[in-house]
């Protein structure tokens, strides 16, 4: 719920890439087995990585958006020859 409503909160634009990163925080505590309070925490990891995270996640879906164009274009190629 603290991801959609995050992710929403940022605009979707500039939310959802930190609130996956701090999803993914709290996962690990939980994980670890650690006592903590998830809001907080949450709450920490977004600011914390709210201009790496939205530049990590931006670079890693041009380059998709790249590789989906590649592909497209190397379908194309093969149906000309």
């Amino acid at each position: 719920m603290l991801w959609l409503l995050f992710s929403v909160g940022g605009l979707v634009i500039f939310g959802i890439f930190p609130a996956t990163i701090a999803l993914f925080t709290v996962l690990k505590k939980i994980k670890d087995g650690e006592e903590f309070s998830v809001l907080r925490v949450f709450w920490y990891a977004v600011k914390k990585n709210i201009i790496k995270g939205n530049i990590l996640g931006y670079v890693v879906m041009l380059l998709g958006a790249l590789l989906f164009v590649d592909i497209l274009f190397f379908e194309m190629l093969e149906q000309t020859l």
